[in-house]
């Protein structure tokens, strides 16, 4: 297996950057569900993603809100750390 970082394509980040900010509002509830590989290492005992995982929105009933592909690499930290939430 590789340990390729995806970094996407811009049209795909910037897609999911719209998203976010468009779905993912304050006191409302939206689930982020990030779709892997089968055999992306973030299921073994590395636990980092390198596959490029489909992202997708959803609202509290579980209608997709959003599904962006090739956005890259997911990282949680970046959802943990200070600049998770705009």
């Amino acid at each position: 297996m590789s340990d390729t970082f995806f970094t996407g394509n811009r049209q795909s980040r910037r897609a999911w950057d719209t998203a976010k900010q468009k779905y993912m509002k304050p006191g409302s509830l939206t689930i982020l569900q990030i779709q892997h590989d089968d055999t992306c290492k973030v299921f073994t005992t590395e636990k980092h993603c390198n596959c490029n995982p489909t992202r997708v929105l959803k609202n509290k009933k579980g209608h997709i809100l959003a599904s962006v592909d090739n956005v890259g690499s997911y990282d949680l930290r970046a959802y943990l750390g200070s600049e998770a939430h705009d």
